[in-house]
Parts: C-alpha cells; structure tokens; sequence
C-alpha cells in the first residue's frame, strides 16, 4: 500500500476486535505534527515473538513468507508483543513509519481492516 491510495475499510472489525496477522488495518497516529490516518499491516498479535534479521522477519521462530514487501526489512526489533496491542508494518519497509519507530499499536486505538482497493485503477480490487 502506498500514499495517495484509495481503499474501503470494515469498520466492524474494529468493533468485533477481529483482527489477526496479515490484515491491513487503518489507526490514526498522533505525532507532533498532529493526528494522522496510517495503513499499516499486522504483522505479529499480542503474546507473539517478534524479530527482524539479516533475512526477514520472525515471528513465534517462522521466518515470514512476504512477497508483498518492497525494499529492504531493517530495524533492531526482538521483543514480545504486549497484550492488546498489535505490532504493524508497512509494505515498503525501506521508507515505512512503523512499529519499528513508533512502537505497538493499542488495538483500541485500531478503526477498522481493508479490504478493497479503488485507487490507483490499475490495482482497483480487493486486497
């Protein structure tokens, strides 16, 4: 997922807290600048072992299958997700504002999970 994309969202999920790993989710982050609206995917649920390596990540000791990440997966992470929160991580890691930098995210404070993609027209559907 990239700027400038348009996509649906469930918000259902959020008020069923069904959310598991892989989903792409929608939270606002709240940063100096202000409040910002964030697509990120889950990539680890609470009670999880998270760990970036020289190739890939971990999660619970299985080294993720992520064919949809563009750029190079960097970071110093080898922590357990906290309960209730999710750890997220954007697609294109190499420029991504994550969980890496901001650390987990409460899921509280998660608005729903994507589903479909309108824009850009040549990616048009669902996710």
């Amino acid at each position: 997922m990239g700027d400038g994309e348009i996509v649906l969202m469930n918000r259902l999920a959020a008020l069923q807290r069904d959310y598991e790993k892989g989903d792409i989710v929608m939270f606002h982050y709240y940063d100096g600048d202000g409040s910002k609206t964030v697509v990120k995917r889950i990539i680890a649920t609470e009670g999880d072992t998270i760990r970036i390596l020289e190739d890939g990540v971990e999660v619970n000791g299985d080294l993720l299958q992520e064919d949809y990440v563009d750029g190079v997966t960097d970071g110093l992470v080898d922590m357990t997700v906290p309960k209730n929160t999710v750890f997220v991580m954007g697609d294109n890691r190499q420029s991504s504002y994550d969980s890496r930098n901001m650390g987990v995210i409460s899921c509280e404070d998660l608005k729903g999970k994507v589903f479909f993609r309108i824009y850009p027209f040549h990616e048009f559907g669902k996710i």
